[in-house]
């Protein structure tokens, strides 16, 4: 059964579950910031592209990313990521409120509140999902097979370069 909007303004005005989601959201944050760069740049590059790019952008910037990165297969992990828009939702509650309560219609009129039926047990299990998926995806044979082109590509062109400047 669902929490009631009382039971649940009282779950999340605990600083212990306050203190989960921020944890459990900047672990997905930073999975994110994997994937990206996994998906578009190469060990020689991540660091300034993470420095660069990646830390530029917010939390739903990159959420935005990820659900439009043009996979060539359907993958069930990239579905799955559909609940990190629930997650941010109420970790943007918990964050941007010093007390909550039932009569706050973010908790009324919430699409999350599945989230802590039973809680800890569905929260943790959407929590886990979530990062699991993005290490599926980040695993992807698409993904690292970029990864490993743009590796080879990138040391046969310094090869031909390489030659290319001895002959001259």
């Amino acid at each position: 059964m669902l929490m009631t909007p009382e039971e649940l303004a009282k779950l999340l005005n605990q600083p212990e579950v306050r203190g989960q989601l921020m944890k459990d959201l900047a672990f997905i944050e930073m999975e994110m910031d994997m994937l990206l760069m996994f998906y578009f740049t190469t060990n020689r590059r991540y660091e300034p592209f993470l420095d660069l790019v990646v830390s530029r952008l917010g939390f739903n910037d990159k959420v935005s990313i990820i659900e439009n990165l043009p996979f060539k297969k359907n993958y069930k992990s990239a579905n799955k990521l559909k609940i990190i828009r629930q997650l941010q939702q109420v970790r943007n509650l918990a964050a941007h409120s010093t007390y909550l309560t039932e009569r706050d219609k973010k908790i009324q009129n919430s699409n999350w509140r599945h989230l802590f039926k039973d809680y800890p047990k569905n929260y943790n299990k959407a929590v886990q999902d979530v990062r699991a998926s993005i290490g599926r995806l980040i695993n992807t044979k698409e993904v690292l097979d970029h990864f490993k082109f743009v590796n080879s590509h990138s040391k046969s062109s310094q090869q031909d370069a390489s030659k290319a400047g001895a002959s001259a």
